[in-house]
């Protein structure tokens, strides 16, 4: 049976409550990853995840339409009351933005509000994305995981 599409399972809640602010960044990040692998098999969804640390995704979601690339966030506090968190990788002066060739989806788990958002890469506009803000629509949003070329543009052409 699949999970209510609203709230997240106990097991995350549970999860959420289990991080010691003690664990490393990487750490916590690799148990949110889990955490969001629960959360899409309870859907009915297959989870792979990519093997090495080259790719700019976290795991690929098969929802038996299509398979989606999904960047897995989690943010604990906020920062200036607002809930943020880095749409770049790299270092120093080497940052770049994540677009859709590395990613189809960012799903942030955001602690205290105790849900996750799902947001289409490309609906993406700045480094450091304040949920706050003008995201609201996809607190929650699990519906465009398989169907965010329905919400984006893809350019085809590399």
């Amino acid at each position: 049976m699949a999970a209510d599409q609203q709230t997240p399972t106990s097991w995350t809640k549970a999860l959420a409550s289990f991080i010691n602010v003690t664990l490393s960044h990487k750490h916590n990040g690799a148990l949110y990853e889990l955490a969001f692998m629960v959360e899409c098999m309870k859907r009915g969804w297959k989870v792979s995840i990519p093997v090495g640390e080259d790719t700019r995704y976290d795991a690929i979601v098969d929802t038996q339409k299509t398979l989606s690339r999904v960047q897995i966030k989690y943010v604990s506090k906020t920062s200036n009351g607002a809930y943020r968190f880095k749409t770049v990788y790299g270092r120093g002066r080497v940052r770049k933005s994540y677009n859709w060739r590395d990613c189809d989806i960012y799903a942030a788990f955001i602690m205290p509000l105790n849900t996750w958002w799902i947001i289409p890469v490309d609906r993406l506009e700045t480094v450091n994305l304040n949920l706050s803000n003008k995201y609201h629509e996809y607190n929650s949003a699990w519906h465009l995981i398989g169907n965010e070329n329905k919400y984006t543009k893809k350019k085809l052409s590399r």
